[in-house]
């Protein structure tokens, strides 16, 4: 393990080499780190190595302040408070960074200035690249093209001394959520995360004061989040798609789009009014037409797609007319019910609303797809009539939202272990039942052949199963099915509306 000196050293010259700093703020930094240490001056080193990453350095500095007494206490939610406090002492302020991305977006363009923000965030550690390789990721084919899978492993299991300090914890609404603008910088504690290496970029959509930042657990490239300077809900208006157009105006090489603003057919997050988006094609924008019907509007075509939920999508150069349609269609949804399938409009609250994505083509169009969303529940689906249902909650209870409508299924870290035993059972070896279990059911359509099998063929159905039931998911959360009866019932709202001709 290098010395406490050689990673202080590594550090400073790290964050000099890849523009955390600049060149002037050598001195600064370097007695930054030494102060956390309580360190009075530095000592003279071997050569020093820069590494591609600053994670393991990290790690020993963490290693070291919990030997001698600097960490609370020597768990992953306090080393990640303390290695923010790392970072935060090489990393320059909100205003400098700021300023540079304009410059950047002035100079050199919006895609130059991205690019810089997003290093920015890989090199400070805020973007938390070593956890976020842990996870398990693979594409694998279906029927409507491809499904992308992510484990999730980037959240170690809570050790019992976090949980029981997690419980008698102060509760404060500081910041009111993790979305605020008041995480640029802060602490962290045990019931909310650090955010000393947050930088958020001030944008404006629709006339209103908005920032934009990086995911730290990104999911895909360049995974952003654009959010309101205001605490206020999530919904979908008109103002959501001049909000998202006005996005792509500002970042046209990204797409962007919204959860819905209702429980179980949100997002996890519905208190705060954002997007997600990123500079990425997700398997739901990949997706053939499946029909085309007539437009209302000849400046916009209007198009279902070929996926498990029904996907309209907007096509066209005229921003004014593709937010107008838009508009149309989801004050239409937002009133209409269809009983012989489920669709309740309203009982004691409102339950349809729409999950809108948005970007640009090659040739200049916009294009938005809106996914009609409901979420009623009853006796049979308390969780949600539109929701994964029970026999499918042993891969993923949790709400399908935007970004698993487009394809890509975020799933629990448990299931790593989980099908690790499956594919054990699979190939008649003992196994962990508490594990396998809950599977098994499931495993039962396509168990058969892999007994004594060599390693890693289980393994591999397994993971092609798993992409076709992932695609089952998003069926049982559709208001209208890839089946003739949902085509019929899609195009009798879109008939009976009037948005669109016959």
């Amino acid at each position: 393990m290098a010395d406490i000196y050689t990673c202080i050293e590594t550090c400073v010259q790290y964050a000099l080499q890849n523009e955390l700093c600049m060149p002037e703020d050598e001195h600064y930094v370097r007695n930054g780190l030494l102060a956390l240490f309580k360190l009075d001056a530095p000592e003279q080193t071997a050569e020093i190595k820069i590494p591609q990453s600053i994670s393991e350095i990290y790690e020993h500095m963490a290693n070291y302040a919990a030997e001698n007494g600097l960490l609370e206490i020597n768990t992953p939610v306090y080393r990640e408070i303390f290695d923010n406090q790392i970072g935060d002492r090489m990393l320059m302020p909100p205003s400098q960074v700021i300023s540079l991305f304009n410059e950047y977006y002035k100079k050199l363009g919006p895609e130059a200035a991205t690019d810089w923000f997003y290093a920015l965030c890989r090199h400070s550690n805020y973007i938390r690249t070593a956890e976020i390789a842990r996870n398990i990721v693979y594409k694998a084919p279906c029927q409507y093209g491809e499904a992308e899978i992510t484990i999730n492993l980037t959240k170690p299991e809570k050790d019992p001394q976090e949980i029981a300090r997690q419980a008698a914890a102060k509760q404060l609404e500081y910041p009111k959520c993790q979305l605020c603008i008041e995480n640029v910088g802060y602490a962290g504690r045990i019931n909310h995360p650090p955010r000393r290496l947050l930088r958020a970029i001030p944008i404006t959509l629709n006339n209103e004061d908005w920032y934009f930042q990086y995911s730290p657990y990104v999911y895909f490239n360049e995974h952003c989040i654009a959010f309101s300077k205001k605490h206020t809900p999530m919904e979908i208006s008109r103002a959501t798609y001049e909000r998202l157009l006005d996005f792509l105006d500002l970042f046209p090489h990204y797409f962007i789009g919204s959860n819905a603003g209702l429980p179980i057919a949100g997002g996890s997050i519905l208190s705060h009014l954002h997007f997600q988006g990123g500079r990425y094609q997700l398997p739901m924008m990949k997706a053939e037409n499946l029909r085309t019907f007539n437009s209302i509007d000849e400046r916009v075509s209007l198009s279902q797609l070929k996926w498990p939920m029904p996907a309209l999508r907007l096509k066209g150069k005229n921003r004014d007319a593709i937010i107008s349609y838009a508009e149309k269609i989801t004050l239409a949804w937002e009133k209409y019910s269809e009983p012989s399938l489920g669709i309740l409009a309203k009982t004691d609250a409102p339950h349809n609303t729409i999950t809108p994505i948005a970007r640009l083509d090659d040739s200049g169009n916009y294009i938005l797809d809106l996914v009609p969303r409901n979420n009623r529940t009853d006796e049979q689906f308390p969780l949600g009539i539109f929701h994964p249902h029970p026999c499918r909650h042993h891969i993923k209870r949790e709400n399908i939202g935007l970004i698993e409508v487009m394809g890509l299924f975020i799933l629990p870290g448990r299931l790593k272990g989980e099908l690790a035993e499956l594919a054990k059972y699979m190939r008649g070896e003992p196994y962990d039942g508490n594990q396998a279990d809950k599977h098994i059911p499931w495993a039962q359509a396509f168990k058969d052949g892999y007994k004594n099998s060599p390693p890693g063929e289980a393994e591999a159905r397994i993971r092609r199963e798993l992409a076709q039931l992932c695609m089952q998911l998003l069926s049982d959360a559709a208001v209208y099915k890839d089946t003739p009866q949902g085509h019929a019932g899609l195009e009798k709202f879109l008939f009976s509306c009037e948005l669109a001709n016959k």
